[in-house]
């Protein structure tokens, strides 16, 4: 990369390529993701990645030799392992979870594709070998392995000197069967200045409004932001008159261009009385990916004379995220009364307003 400096840092889009391999984990519900990192780098990595779940780790002065000290990290009770390139951004939850089935049932396995182009076996300048193309793979990664089993399998090369430039070859050369499951063409590994290209750089950045407000009546659940909150009132609707998230809806409907919750979820449908407006929530989070919407940060004011909802904020904020596929921390929930002012003031419902930011893909 040259001048550019170190691909993993690059941001694109506002995230470090770095920030981005480990999202595709996070969102794979992996519970226990290890970065190993060059020495001396460790705080700049921590702050490329926080507030993402991981374990810092100090890589040694090869690929190989990092590899070891991520897997000496790991704890002895973990039976499997995946190892991944940072600089594969573009790896799927799907791939991960493919990857993950196939170590399971076999110990050691790797993602290939297919090669599209012919390759032959060259040296001193001239063909020396024609190489047959069906029986042919690129290699990825995520590469996943039974722990017990790659650790020999480093520590047969070290007390040999073997070296490899990844570990499926390094357990295939201490005589273990390793399978190769389908792979995907876009998980390349960045390496030329060229690869960065593979980011969408050509997007529109759109803000919608929502607002919503109910009721407060006896016999009914209190749902705020898809969590039920003790109180002896609550909202009363067709579905369960979760103010908060139906703002939110109706702020990414909106920034969406795909009108409101009444057309996408039109109450006169009986199919959605009592519904839980989380679930209703995710249906948007469909009808934004279809649309290649993506969500960015969802802003939301709460006005409620009680309940206090401090208590019930963080989670509020984790209902949220888990239904559009964000983290926590790009979602933002203030709450205050009315001062005693109008039918919130009196205690006789609730409002909400709320802001999305979302980008567009454009075509």
């Amino acid at each position: 990369m040259g001048a550019l400096g170190n691909k993993l840092a690059l941001h694109r889009d506002g995230k470090a390529v770095i920030q981005r391999t480990i999202e595709a984990f996070v969102q794979a519900g992996l519970p226990d993701i290890y970065l190993v990192v060059p020495a001396g780098s460790e705080e700049v990595f921590l702050g490329l990645v926080y507030p993402l779940p991981v374990t810092l780790v100090t890589g040694g002065s090869t690929r190989q030799e990092s590899v070891y000290a991520g897997l000496a990290a790991v704890p002895q009770t973990t039976e499997f392992v995946l190892i991944h390139d940072g600089a594969r951004p573009f790896v799927t939850p799907a791939l991960i979870a493919r990857v993950l089935a196939a170590t399971r049932e076999c110990g050691a396995c790797f993602p290939g594709v297919p090669l599209t182009d012919t390759v032959y076996e060259a040296g001193a300048g001239h063909l020396t070998k024609v190489l047959a193309r069906d029986e042919l793979v690129a290699v990825q990664t995520p590469q996943g392995f039974r722990r017990e089993l790659i650790l020999r399998a480093h520590r047969k090369a070290q007390a040999t000197g073997i070296t490899a430039t990844d570990d499926a070859a390094l357990v295939f050369s201490a005589g273990h069967y390793v399978v190769v499951v389908e792979g995907e063409p876009a998980n390349v590994k960045l390496t030329t200045p060229s690869d960065l290209a593979r980011f969408s750089t050509s997007s529109v950045t759109r803000v919608g409004m929502g607002m919503d407000v109910h009721r407060l009546v006896s016999g009914r659940r209190l749902v705020l932001g898809g969590v039920e909150i003790p109180y002896s009132l609550g909202l009363l609707g067709h579905s369960d008159a979760d103010v908060v998230t139906h703002a939110v809806m109706d702020a990414l409907l909106g920034a969406a261009g795909l009108g409101d919750i009444g057309q996408q979820f039109p109450d006169s449908d009986e199919s959605y009385r009592d519904a839980h407006s989380i679930e209703l929530l995710r249906g948007v989070a469909v009808l934004l990916k279809a649309r290649q919407v993506e969500p960015i940060h969802i802003d939301v004011t709460l006005l409620l004379e009680a309940p206090k909802i401090g208590p019930y904020r963080e989670e509020m904020r984790s209902k949220i995220a888990g239904a559009l596929g964000l983290e926590a921390n790009q979602i933002n929930i203030k709450a205050t009364t009315n001062e005693g002012l109008g039918y919130v003031g009196a205690g006789e419902g609730a409002v909400c307003y709320a802001a999305a930011t979302v980008r567009l893909k454009e075509a």
